[in-house]
């Protein structure tokens, strides 16, 4: 058991490492927009507003098929290329609908002058329904297969197994924050609290996936 979670762990942890990586880039809208503000250009023309949604959300298709391919290693690994395929099709039409209808798929605006922008999806929207099947297919085989792993292990492995599963609750509750905050949170918690859920986040999975010595 302890030689075959090695090997799962460390696929794990190199998928993880690409996901953390095009998730960190679901950050650049903000980030070019905050630059705009320090070398006071202003905010992202609001007629260009949907510019930041696509820059922001462009980078969720390749983040979802990384987190699918270890949600496969923990669910089903004789699956997984089938997993994957699937997942990059559902990517593809999210893609479509991002590039082609953003400015009828997003609530984008800047709060007050010198504040950042922020975004939400458009509710009954499709790229709404294909980042709430992402939330729900992330839901089943990250968190449920962490949990899963760790039923059927013992030890230290059962502990890693469960705080591996706790990071990717909090991530979901991340992604839920970044795309529907507007709808329930305040400025500025809803723009603070998604990144430093981000970041326990980060430390959570790194911890749970360190190799097993």
């Amino acid at each position: 058991m302890v030689v075959k979670a090695k090997k799962i762990n460390a696929r794990v942890l190199k998928y993880c490492g690409m996901m953390a990586i095009f998730v960190g880039l679901i950050w650049i809208g903000t980030t070019v927009d905050l630059l705009l503000l320090i070398f006071s250009v202003g905010h992202i023309p609001f007629e260009y507003a949907y510019l930041y949604c696509i820059m922001e959300y462009m980078w969720a298709f390749p983040a979802f098929v990384f987190s699918m391919a270890i949600g496969a290693e923990l669910m089903a690994p004789e699956k997984k290329k089938l997993i994957i395929i699937l997942s990059v099709i559902l990517g593809v039409v999210f893609e479509i609908f991002l590039f082609l209808d953003a400015p009828n798929g997003f609530i984008s605006h800047p709060y007050e002058t010198g504040e950042l922008y922020s975004s939400s999806f458009k509710l009954l929207h499709p790229i709404f329904f294909c980042i709430g099947i992402f939330i729900g297919t992330i839901l089943v085989f990250l968190v449920f297969g962490s949990l899963r792993m760790g039923i059927k292990s013992t030890g230290r492995i059962r502990r890693k197994a469960n705080q591996l599963a706790i990071g990717f609750f909090l991530f979901i509750m991340v992604v839920v924050l970044d795309s529907f905050g507007d709808y329930f949170i305040p400025w500025p918690i809803n723009i603070i609290l998604p990144d430093v859920m981000m970041i326990f986040v980060a430390f959570l999975i790194y911890f749970a996936l360190r190799p097993i010595k």
